[in-house]
Protein backbone atom coordinates (compact mmCIF):
# COMPACT_ATOMS: atom_id res chain seq x y z
CA UNK A 1 0.00 0.00 0.00
CA UNK A 2 0.93 3.85 -0.41
CA UNK A 3 0.49 6.82 2.34
CA UNK A 4 -0.65 9.12 0.15
CA UNK A 5 -0.72 13.43 0.42
CA UNK A 6 -4.59 14.08 -0.41
CA UNK A 7 -3.77 16.30 -3.41
CA UNK A 8 -2.73 13.19 -5.33
CA UNK A 9 -7.03 12.73 -5.93
CA UNK A 10 -6.65 15.63 -7.60
CA UNK A 11 -4.81 13.60 -10.38
CA UNK A 12 -7.32 11.40 -12.16
CA UNK A 13 -4.58 9.10 -13.12
CA UNK A 14 -3.51 8.26 -9.98
CA UNK A 15 -6.61 6.60 -9.60
CA UNK A 16 -6.07 3.76 -12.28
CA UNK A 17 -2.73 2.28 -9.85
CA UNK A 18 -5.04 0.92 -7.38
CA UNK A 19 -7.85 -1.48 -6.46
CA UNK A 20 -8.68 0.20 -3.17
CA UNK A 21 -9.31 3.89 -1.52
CA UNK A 22 -9.13 4.47 1.97
CA UNK A 23 -9.99 7.92 2.71
CA UNK A 24 -10.39 7.98 6.78
CA UNK A 25 -11.79 10.97 8.59
CA UNK A 26 -10.00 13.68 5.66
CA UNK A 27 -11.67 16.10 4.07
CA UNK A 28 -8.10 17.75 3.01
CA UNK A 29 -9.42 18.74 -0.40
CA UNK A 30 -13.04 20.06 -1.56
CA UNK A 31 -14.11 16.47 -2.28
CA UNK A 32 -15.40 18.00 -5.73
CA UNK A 33 -11.87 17.97 -7.02
CA UNK A 34 -11.36 14.51 -6.38
CA UNK A 35 -11.04 14.08 -9.91
CA UNK A 36 -12.22 10.85 -11.27
CA UNK A 37 -13.06 9.35 -8.19
CA UNK A 38 -16.89 8.36 -9.43
CA UNK A 39 -15.21 7.42 -13.09
CA UNK A 40 -12.56 4.85 -10.65
CA UNK A 41 -15.48 3.32 -8.56
CA UNK A 42 -17.77 2.73 -11.79
CA UNK A 43 -14.40 0.90 -13.47
CA UNK A 44 -14.48 -1.41 -10.39
CA UNK A 45 -12.50 0.22 -7.64
CA UNK A 46 -13.41 0.19 -3.98
CA UNK A 47 -13.70 3.46 -1.95
CA UNK A 48 -13.81 3.47 1.71
CA UNK A 49 -14.53 6.73 3.25
CA UNK A 50 -15.03 7.10 7.10
CA UNK A 51 -16.53 10.26 9.98
CA UNK A 52 -15.58 13.60 7.97
CA UNK A 53 -14.77 11.68 4.93
CA UNK A 54 -18.07 12.03 4.25
CA UNK A 55 -18.05 14.93 2.20
CA UNK A 56 -16.10 12.45 -0.52
CA UNK A 57 -19.37 10.47 -0.81
CA UNK A 58 -21.95 13.23 -0.80
CA UNK A 59 -19.79 14.99 -3.49
CA UNK A 60 -19.51 12.26 -5.67
CA UNK A 61 -22.56 9.81 -5.02
CA UNK A 62 -25.38 12.32 -4.04
CA UNK A 63 -28.38 10.47 -2.78
CA UNK A 64 -26.96 7.32 -1.85
CA UNK A 65 -26.10 7.66 1.93
CA UNK A 66 -27.78 10.67 3.29
CA UNK A 67 -26.28 12.81 5.49
CA UNK A 68 -27.95 15.58 8.24
CA UNK A 69 -26.88 19.40 6.44
CA UNK A 70 -24.75 19.42 9.67
CA UNK A 71 -23.87 15.94 9.65
CA UNK A 72 -21.16 16.00 13.15
CA UNK A 73 -23.66 15.78 15.51
CA UNK A 74 -21.94 12.39 17.21
CA UNK A 75 -21.40 12.54 20.90
CA UNK A 76 -19.18 10.46 23.09
CA UNK A 77 -20.05 6.93 23.76
CA UNK A 78 -20.72 3.78 23.34
CA UNK A 79 -22.98 2.02 20.54
CA UNK A 80 -23.70 -1.30 20.08
CA UNK A 81 -24.86 -2.63 16.50
CA UNK A 82 -25.76 -5.51 14.83
CA UNK A 83 -25.36 -6.51 11.67
CA UNK A 84 -27.62 -7.79 8.78
CA UNK A 85 -25.26 -9.12 6.76
CA UNK A 86 -24.07 -13.08 7.29
CA UNK A 87 -20.90 -13.46 8.78
CA UNK A 88 -19.57 -9.34 9.88
CA UNK A 89 -21.56 -10.34 13.49
CA UNK A 90 -23.03 -13.15 14.69
CA UNK A 91 -26.91 -13.19 14.66
CA UNK A 92 -28.52 -12.00 17.29
CA UNK A 93 -25.31 -10.68 18.94
CA UNK A 94 -24.46 -7.06 19.05
CA UNK A 95 -20.70 -5.01 19.26
CA UNK A 96 -19.69 -2.44 21.07
CA UNK A 97 -18.63 0.42 19.56
CA UNK A 98 -16.53 3.35 21.54
CA UNK A 99 -16.82 6.89 20.18
CA UNK A 100 -14.29 8.87 21.91
CA UNK A 101 -14.23 12.20 20.05
CA UNK A 102 -17.55 14.12 19.43
CA UNK A 103 -18.30 15.59 16.34
CA UNK A 104 -18.12 12.09 14.46
CA UNK A 105 -20.75 12.14 11.07
CA UNK A 106 -23.69 10.31 11.53
CA UNK A 107 -25.62 8.90 8.57
CA UNK A 108 -29.63 10.44 8.43
CA UNK A 109 -30.80 8.05 5.98
CA UNK A 110 -30.28 5.64 2.71
CA UNK A 111 -31.01 5.91 -0.82
CA UNK A 112 -32.19 2.88 -3.05
CA UNK A 113 -29.93 -0.23 -3.17
CA UNK A 114 -27.81 0.90 -0.22
CA UNK A 115 -26.97 -2.12 1.98
CA UNK A 116 -26.78 -1.38 5.66
CA UNK A 117 -23.64 -3.17 7.30
CA UNK A 118 -24.30 -2.06 10.97
CA UNK A 119 -26.82 -0.24 12.43
CA UNK A 120 -27.66 0.38 16.13
CA UNK A 121 -29.25 -2.44 18.48
CA UNK A 122 -32.84 -1.57 19.02
CA UNK A 123 -32.68 -3.79 22.13
CA UNK A 124 -30.19 -1.88 23.80
CA UNK A 125 -30.86 1.78 26.19
CA UNK A 126 -28.19 3.64 23.28
CA UNK A 127 -30.19 2.79 19.91
CA UNK A 128 -30.96 5.81 17.86
CA UNK A 129 -33.90 4.44 15.59
CA UNK A 130 -32.18 1.84 14.43
CA UNK A 131 -29.68 4.30 12.98
CA UNK A 132 -26.94 2.84 10.61
CA UNK A 133 -23.16 3.22 11.39
CA UNK A 134 -21.67 1.51 8.53
CA UNK A 135 -23.44 0.81 4.78
CA UNK A 136 -22.26 0.31 1.26
CA UNK A 137 -23.41 0.40 -2.11
CA UNK A 138 -22.37 -0.35 -6.21
CA UNK A 139 -21.89 1.82 -8.64
CA UNK A 140 -20.88 0.87 -11.63
CA UNK A 141 -18.38 -2.38 -11.36
CA UNK A 142 -17.24 -1.01 -8.13
CA UNK A 143 -18.46 -0.28 -4.89
CA UNK A 144 -18.38 2.18 -1.72
CA UNK A 145 -18.74 1.90 2.23
CA UNK A 146 -18.98 3.85 4.44
CA UNK A 147 -18.73 4.06 8.51
CA UNK A 148 -19.40 6.49 11.02
CA UNK A 149 -16.23 4.93 12.92
CA UNK A 150 -12.59 5.04 11.59
CA UNK A 151 -9.35 4.09 12.71
CA UNK A 152 -7.44 7.09 14.39
CA UNK A 153 -9.50 7.61 17.40
CA UNK A 154 -11.31 4.14 17.35
CA UNK A 155 -8.49 1.83 17.47
CA UNK A 156 -9.81 -0.76 20.00
CA UNK A 157 -10.07 -4.16 19.02
CA UNK A 158 -13.73 -4.51 18.25
CA UNK A 159 -13.61 -1.54 15.98
CA UNK A 160 -10.23 -2.99 14.15
CA UNK A 161 -12.03 -6.50 14.04
CA UNK A 162 -15.13 -4.38 12.70
CA UNK A 163 -13.21 -2.64 9.60
CA UNK A 164 -11.31 -5.89 9.15
CA UNK A 165 -15.14 -7.58 8.18
CA UNK A 166 -16.20 -4.42 6.17
CA UNK A 167 -12.53 -4.51 4.17
CA UNK A 168 -13.03 -8.54 4.00
CA UNK A 169 -16.55 -7.92 2.71
CA UNK A 170 -15.09 -5.49 0.42
CA UNK A 171 -12.58 -8.19 -1.37
CA UNK A 172 -14.19 -11.26 -1.12
CA UNK A 173 -18.20 -11.04 -0.41
CA UNK A 174 -19.95 -11.53 -4.14
CA UNK A 175 -22.54 -8.36 -4.29
CA UNK A 176 -25.94 -8.93 -5.93
CA UNK A 177 -27.18 -5.32 -5.84
CA UNK A 178 -26.34 -3.19 -7.74
CA UNK A 179 -4.29 10.90 5.76
CA UNK A 180 -5.52 8.20 2.70
CA UNK A 181 -4.29 5.04 2.50
CA UNK A 182 -3.99 3.62 -0.91
CA UNK A 183 -3.85 -0.40 -1.50
CA UNK A 184 -1.91 -1.08 -5.22
CA UNK A 185 -3.13 -3.43 -7.69
CA UNK A 186 -1.69 -6.74 -7.82
CA UNK A 187 -0.75 -6.99 -4.35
Amino acid sequence: YDLAEPDRLNDAQVYDDYDFIFLNCSNDIAPGRAAGLRRWVARGGTLYASDWAYEYVSANFQGRIHFPGRPKLGEVGTVDVRSPIPGLIPIHESRPIQFDLVSWVVISGLGSSVDVLYHADCGKANCRSGRPYAAMFRHGQGAVYFTSFHLHAQTSEIEMSLLRKVIDHAALEPLTRDGIEILRRGR
